[in-house]
């Protein structure tokens, strides 16, 4: 079994990985709102096992407890975290998986360097846009956005600039 430490406040590990779905339980401790997005062929299924998550999805705004669920489909903005003292646990679902685990480890490699600026972010943003999308309003300037980001960072990179230069962005 893969853990992936998502952030500071959130981790998981792959408990099924098929073409048809990737099965996950995910550890989320008290922490701040991840940023809103949304999928834009997947699915995802949350079960709550332990603890409470906050969830914002679509028009609804609710509190998930043990035994709670929640569907959020494609094309729909979320966000979700936990506002509580005790960490939650939850079984998440999502399908397809795509290329769902690949954007987990990315996100983990990230977090592993120390928390990505809004550059790093956007460069593997968009280069997972198939599978995770950031809800930027409207939404039509969300690629647009993300793209210009991920060419700052590859001339960044190009030119042998340091991470530091993005700190200012993110």
């Amino acid at each position: 079994m893969t853990t992936y430490r998502l952030s500071e406040h959130s981790a998981l590990t792959v408990k099924s990985s098929t073409e048809d779905a990737l099965e996950v339980e995910a550890i989320y401790q008290p922490g701040s709102p991840p940023p809103n997005h949304w999928h834009p062929g997947q699915t995802e299924h949350f079960e709550i096992l332990a603890g409470t998550l906050r969830v914002i999805y679509g028009r609804a705004d609710r509190m998930l407890r043990p035994g709670d669920t929640v569907d959020i489909p494609a094309g729909v903005p979320h966000q979700m975290w936990n506002e509580s003292e005790v960490p939650a646990v939850v079984s998440w679902r999502t399908t397809p998986r795509g290329r769902t685990e690949q954007w987990y480890a990315r996100l983990a490699e990230l977090n592993a360097a120390g928390r990505p600026g809004t550059v790093e972010f956007a460069m593997a943003a968009r280069e997972f846009r198939d599978v995770f999308q950031p809800a930027i309003r409207p939404r039509f300037l969300s690629g647009p956005m993300i793209a210009i980001l991920a060419a700052i960072g590859r001339m960044r990179s190009w030119l042998g600039l340091s991470r530091g230069l993005s700190d200012g962005l993110g």
